[in-house]
């Protein structure tokens, strides 16, 4: 997806592709790993930190420009997401609000910091397109709730995944699962 028309050149041979400016490669930079990179960040380091900056600016025109295309739930995953702090969720989520025509409703990023959740929704799909013969055309929209117990530090996710195929209507699976903090 082009995100900067007459960007940085990607790999593809193409220019501007989301790729160059919210992969792992471009936050990088002469960083060997996030772990270095986050530490570098934290120090100070005045690359790592406006490199930070632009990769959240870039991210948010992608998110966006997703949901004025697709009208759903976008979640952050991959390798960055687990670093996301509170402060970059809400500047992400300021950075769409300023950029969205229609409103400022952000509630439909959710921030995808738990592997399991993201994993479950790719197995769901994989088991209804080829356990259950079921032409899924498209994820309707994925509700996620994270509830926090205050008993034992027990946190529950649960997700309800809803996907829609031509043949069936709409399908509704759901998963949850409990996670102890240690």
């Amino acid at each position: 997806m082009t995100l900067v028309p007459g960007g940085h050149d990607c790999y593809c041979g193409r220019q501007g592709c989301a790729e160059c400016y919210c992969s792992l490669n471009s936050l990088l930079g002469d960083s060997d790993n996030l772990e270095e990179f986050f530490e570098k960040k934290s120090a100070g380091d005045t690359g790592c930190v406006e490199r930070w900056e632009d990769y959240l600016r870039h991210l948010s025109i992608l998110i966006n420009n997703l949901h004025m295309v697709l009208e759903h739930t976008v979640i952050l995953g991959g390798h960055v997401a687990p670093y996301f702090t509170d402060e970059d969720l809400s500047k992400i989520r300021h950075y769409v609000a300023e950029r969205s025509t229609f409103d400022d409703d952000t509630s439909y990023i959710i921030p995808g910091n738990h592997a399991d959740i993201i994993f479950r929704i790719f197995c769901l799909f994989i088991i209804f397109r080829i356990f259950f013969r079921l032409p899924i055309d498209i994820f309707t929209f994925v509700r996620y709730y994270n509830i926090n117990k205050r008993k034992g530090g027990q946190t529950t996710n649960q997700l309800n995944l809803y996907l829609k195929s031509k043949e069936r209507g709409t399908v509704q699976c759901r998963g949850q699962s409990k996670l102890k903090r240690v």
